[in-house]
């Protein structure tokens, strides 16, 4: 007998939801991962794919066995290690451009979905500025990018969860030396890298849980009987 952390009424509500939503918003693909702070218990988990009109199914374990780009959610974890490497402050600020900016080279053009103007460190993280955090972070590592990413070993976000199961999706946070002008600010704000869902909740809940993570569980125990 499988022992798992699933309450089988929080599963059963998190189901339904995510069917209703996936339906109004004609989504290919959704997911939800219900996790308790304290213990990283999964109370909860449900990955939903279109099969047809109207029709939904459980394909496969996304939120373990799939690895996309974090994007916004990712640039939390981009502050937190320049805060942690005294790089900046919270009391630092940038100009955002008024929501257009060309000048990381390479042809590359970075917006907002707002045209802000100066934001401080936590106004660039209410507002979820690409251009406010993706131009701190290149100030504060273009000169040693891979530090930056060494940051982001340090805040465990690239941990290979096994949960028990098979076939987990491992993260892929590149360390391999090339350095071009895009990839550093674009790196800040979730591209150039990809991770399970399950690590990004793991962050947030760390986050919760007073900055300590803890690893998502989901089998208690196995007996025989």
């Amino acid at each position: 007998d499988v022992h798992t952390t699933i309450n089988v009424d929080m599963q059963d509500i998190a189901e339904v939801a995510l069917r209703g939503v996936m339906d109004k918003w004609n989504a290919a693909s959704g997911i939800v991962v219900l996790m308790e702070v304290a213990t990283g218990d999964i109370k909860a988990i449900a990955s939903l794919t279109k099969t047809g009109p109207g029709q939904f199914d459980e394909i496969q374990n996304n939120a373990v066995r799939e690895i996309y780009e974090p994007g916004s959610t990712f640039k939390p974890v981009s502050m937190m290690v320049a805060l942690d490497d005294g790089k900046i402050s919270m009391t630092d600020s940038v100009f955002c451009e008024n929501g257009v900016y060309v000048g990381f080279g390479g042809g590359s053009r970075m917006t907002d979905s707002h045209k802000y103007g100066w934001l401080d460190v936590p106004h660039i993280i209410a507002n979820s500025s690409n251009i406010g955090t993706s131009k701190l972070i290149h100030a504060a590592y273009k000169d040693h990018p891979e530090e930056f990413v060494d940051g982001i070993y340090r805040t465990g976000i690239n941990t290979h969860f096994g949960l028990q199961l098979t076939g987990t999706a491992a993260p892929v946070i590149r360390r391999d030396g090339y350095w071009d002008a895009t990839r550093l600010p674009w790196m800040s704000i979730g591209y150039n890298t990809q991770l399970p869902v399950i690590n990004t909740l793991a962050f947030y809940n760390g986050i919760a849980n007073g900055g300590c993570m803890v690893a998502p569980r989901l089998v208690t125990s196995v007996t025989r009987q």
